[in-house]
């Protein structure tokens, strides 16, 4: 620790009777290495910082974890042609990895998914205007930002308020693939919503399980719900995966999850766009 932190920071931890966290980047190689040093002045108060910070500590490494999958997902053979697609006919832009395919039979639904296999990956946008959802009383996406910019302000929302939203972001879910995917259901049980900033929107995040009781199939699913309001749209975006052969799915439902975090409308969508253009780069 003598040789890793310097003096002001080992004094820090002294003076301050508590630990402290240093996140230094490829100290060992030359890229993609994240070095993450915790100490303290005793070990109760290192046990009792880990307590304190342990969401802001996982958080750290997780979003590494999945910035350095993103990146393997991006580095090539991107589909540029069906990203032009999405944004010219559908006004909304998801970056798109080689060998996803786009499913848009049911567009004039306001339904476009893409899919890809070995595993199965899919991949779902669903819209509707702003107006039509306050007519069918989705009224709680609008809470939403409000809720978001407390939470930024350092007022969490109530726990019954968020649980109350998740049991209703979990019934439009249901609402969706009961007419798209052959009544698919939210696993109540093992599936969890939170109020996250998607891109400088604030969304309800459902992180869980999907299951569907008739053909006893299941696996996992990360969904965002918000309001847009470059579209006036309400969207839901919805990442599943379907792979019983596999033990370990985290890594690929990390991926649709990065995946969906590309999503972007209006001039963001064409900035992107853009500087693909700008760059070159083939499209496909």
């Amino acid at each position: 620790m003598e040789e890793l932190l310097s003096p002001e920071a080992r004094d820090r931890v002294v003076q301050q009777a508590r630990g402290v966290h240093v996140a230094r980047e490829n100290m060992y190689v030359d890229q993609g290495q994240l070095v993450l040093i915790l100490t303290a002045d005793t070990s109760e108060n290192l046990s009792a910082y880990l307590a304190e910070n342990r969401q802001e500590l996982f958080d750290l490494m997780s979003d590494h974890y999945s910035a350095h999958i993103a990146e393997l997902i991006f580095r090539q053979n991107e589909r540029f042609a069906l990203e032009d697609t999405l944004f010219d006919q559908w006004q909304f832009l998801i970056r798109v990895p080689y060998e996803y395919r786009m499913d848009a039979s049911r567009a004039d639904e306001s339904f476009v998914r893409l899919i890809k296999y070995l595993p199965q990956r899919y991949l779902f946008t669903y819209w509707m205007p702003a107006e039509d959802a306050r007519v069918q009383g989705l009224d709680w996406v609008f809470e939403l930002d409000g809720l978001g910019r407390a939470l930024a302000g350092g007022i969490d929302p109530e726990p019954d308020r968020l649980r109350a939203l998740g049991q209703q972001a979990m019934n439009l879910r249901d609402d969706i693939t009961r007419e798209f995917y052959d009544r698919d259901e939210v696993d109540r049980e093992r599936t969890t919503a939170s109020l996250v900033d998607f891109n400088g929107r604030w969304a309800l995040r459902l992180y869980g399980v999907w299951a569907n009781m008739e053909r006893v199939v299941g696996g996992p699913v990360v969904s965002y719900c918000f309001v847009d309001p470059d579209t006036q749209r309400l969207w839901w975006l919805d990442g599943s995966l379907f792979a019983p052969e596999l033990r370990e799915k985290e890594v690929y439902l990390r991926q649709v999850e990065e995946i969906l975090k590309t999503f972007r409308t209006g001039t963001a969508a064409r900035v992107y766009l853009n500087s693909v253009q700008e760059g070159g780069r083939g499209r496909r």
